[in-house]
């Protein structure tokens, strides 16, 4: 593996550790926010499936495993949410979170096994202007690439289950007239 590999997997490591840490403390939840995050996640992500398509579409393992692999996801970013812990503040009527060590163990674990995957399958399949070097990936390769609708439907469907539980926790605590005017909006 040479350092052109390495520093990024480093530096993206180094961010989900970061992460990770962040997660394991209480924060409030910024419905913004996440709206953002999962956005750009969920948009960084379709780039890279569409970067991926070459690989894809020349393995029928690819178009196998790419459906299940992106309702694992979901399930897995369903189990994500149901980790976290909610509760709302008493002095401020806000909705906090925290995740938990099994909150941080699924992200790290999804992590790791996408990077392991791409390191066992080899070298990069792309030839020097993008174009794909062999015809025939390798299966290892084709799952690394199926592991992306795997964190797709994770990290979309995390995001979506929060978005709902904040607007859930919204209507809940609102006065009775204004439940209704939130609801009809």
């Amino acid at each position: 593996m040479t350092a052109a590999r390495i520093v990024p997997i480093a530096l993206i490591a180094g961010l989900v550790i970061l992460r990770m840490y962040r997660r394991a403390r209480p924060q409030p939840v910024r419905p913004r926010a996440i709206g953002i995050r999962t956005a750009i996640i969920g948009f960084l992500l379709l780039l890279a499936i569409v970067g991926s398509a070459p690989i894809l579409v020349s393995s029928p393992l690819g178009l196998i495993v790419a459906p299940v692999a992106l309702a694992a996801g979901c399930g897995i970013g369903w189990l994500l949410v149901r980790t976290v812990k909610f509760y709302t503040d008493p002095n401020t009527g806000e909705l906090w979170m925290r995740g938990d060590a099994v909150f941080m163990a699924i992200i790290l674990a999804t992590f790791v096994l996408r990077i392991a995957v791409q390191f066992a399958a080899g070298p990069s399949q792309y030839g020097p202007n993008g174009t794909v070097a062999m015809t025939h990936p390798t299966p290892l390769r084709v799952i690394s690439t199926d592991l992306i609708f795997l964190s797709a439907g994770m990290w979309v469907t995390r995001g979506i289950l929060l978005l709902a539980r904040h607007r859930r926790h919204r209507v809940e605590t609102a006065p009775q007239g204004a439940a209704t005017a939130t609801l009809t909006d």
